[in-house]
């Protein structure tokens, strides 16, 4: 007898411990909803992830390769190509009214003034606004002249992890995003998520910030109490998570 009593002790309190980690959970489900349109679709290098992830995800970032012929060559490896031009995207902006963060892998000199020829005829082709596009680059001189012109710029950030280095390093890591975000000449900085401490903690300057969580869910993003601050900043304009799913590359 006792010991069928011990074992429905151990049930009772077993389905108690569930039903209030459900509780909490769902909790934290709702709290978070209001933070979900910060929440933007990992590397959707191609069109089959865009069209089975939009009822997920209305915004999508993507990683181009400018080719000397000035195809904006969406992959993520200069040396990769699927033959995929980023004009169907913008055919997708205009239809849905979406955003799109656009990683551009090699912004230099010599691409730029190509980049900036295609996107003015595919934003004219296609009546989609510059403020619905996102920049980005580690180029900080080439991305200037594109917030000159009106585009939403931001600085690649890339550091190695703070857990990585001195504390010197990173006082001077962020010394140097102090001086670009003074200098106006992007709109953000972008970085992966493990910064997100430092610089929320001790860059105290006027400037968007993106992120992301590549190697982390939706649900893992929103049901971790660690990532409330990281979804509440009003500072963080974009996290991007992940969603691999059948068409991913």
């Amino acid at each position: 007898m006792k010991r069928i009593l011990r074992k429905v002790r151990w049930g009772l309190a077993a389905a108690v411990a569930v039903l209030l980690l459900a509780v909490a959970s769902a909790t934290l489900w709702y709290h978070t909803a209001s933070y979900r349109s910060k929440l933007w679709l990992h590397r959707c290098n191609s069109l089959e992830k865009l069209h089975e992830q939009e009822a997920r995800f209305r915004n999508i970032e993507v990683d181009i390769v400018v080719r000397p012929d000035g195809m904006l060559d969406v992959t993520h490896d200069a040396d990769t190509t699927f033959h995929l031009d980023l004009e169907p995207y913008f055919s997708e902006l205009s239809r849905r009214g979406s955003r799109m963060w656009i990683d551009v892998k090699n912004l230099d000199v010599r691409t730029a003034p190509l980049l900036r020829n295609r996107l003015q005829q595919l934003c004219t082709r296609y009546g989609v606004s510059r403020s619905q596009l996102i920049l980005e680059s580690r180029n900080l001189s080439q991305l200037a002249s594109f917030t000159a012109q009106g585009y939403y710029t931001s600085y690649y950030v890339s550091f190695a992890k703070p857990s990585q280095l001195s504390q010197a390093d990173i006082g001077r890591c962020l010394q140097q995003l102090r001086r670009i975000a003074r200098s106006k000449q992007v709109c953000a900085l972008s970085f992966p998520g493990w910064w997100y401490g430092e610089i929320h903690r001790h860059l105290h300057e006027p400037i968007d910030l993106l992120t992301w969580k590549h190697r982390t869910t939706e649900a893992e993003l929103r049901l971790w109490p660690a990532n409330l601050p990281l979804l509440k900043d009003p500072q963080v304009k974009v996290i991007l998570i992940k969603s691999k799913d059948q068409f991913h590359r």
